[in-house]
């Protein structure tokens, strides 16, 4: 088995979100790119995971 490149750890972040997978992919890539998300979706803008606008 290769090594594997472990997630960075707010990729993993997103798992306790209770969010379906491309809502976590969404979030998780604006974090990644330190980025503001453009969204109306409630359940991310509660979260305190990545910063919202709308």
């Amino acid at each position: 088995m290769k090594n594997a490149t472990p997630l960075p750890e707010f990729v993993i972040d997103t798992v306790g979100l209770v969010l379906q997978l491309h809502d976590r992919l969404i979030a998780a890539t604006a974090k990644a790119l330190d980025a503001k998300l453009i969204t109306n979706d409630l359940k991310i803008q509660a979260s305190s995971f990545v910063q919202t606008i709308w």
